[in-house]
């Protein structure tokens, strides 16, 4: 019974940290990046050409960075 009842303090907590920072002034929301919604579009039809997936990659630098990080890591090499 006390364990549940110090969860439920840290969630309050959170929560009103949460609530804070959304109230604060210097609240932003991250911007959605357009170029990733037009890729999963592309991704989702089968009649899709590698040159159309290659240009909307290249379209976003900061995106083909992580995709050729990902494509090296030790994780994905065979």
């Amino acid at each position: 019974m006390q364990q549940a009842l110090a969860e439920q303090d840290e969630t309050l907590s959170l929560i009103d940290l949460i609530t804070k920072e959304i109230e604060s002034d210097d609240f932003q929301l991250p911007v959605f990046n357009t170029v990733v919604l037009k890729l999963q579009k592309s991704l989702s039809d089968e009649d899709v050409s590698i040159e159309k997936i290659e240009a909307l990659i290249l379209e976003d630098p900061a995106l083909a960075s992580q995709i050729l990080k990902t494509a090296n890591s030790p994780f994905i090499r065979v």
